[in-house]
């Protein structure tokens, strides 16, 4: 049941940290690697879902 606010909680303290350890050792703001790293986690957990749509499109267009 709380499995996903796990994973919430998770993902979030991962990009946090990461974040702050890559803005550490460079000369961009910890803002923009917050935002770089959460847009990659959310690309990353939507590509299954794409894949599933499209490969069902691609399946149901090769019958025609």
């Amino acid at each position: 049941m709380y499995s996903a606010v796990r994973l919430t909680v998770l993902i979030g303290l991962l990009v946090t940290w990461t974040a702050l350890a890559a803005a550490y050792f460079s000369p961009y703001p910890i803002g923009f690697y917050v935002t770089a790293f959460a847009f990659a986690a959310y690309v990353a957990a939507q590509l299954p879902s794409r894949a599933a749509v499209l490969g069902r499109a691609v399946r149901a267009g090769s019958g025609a």
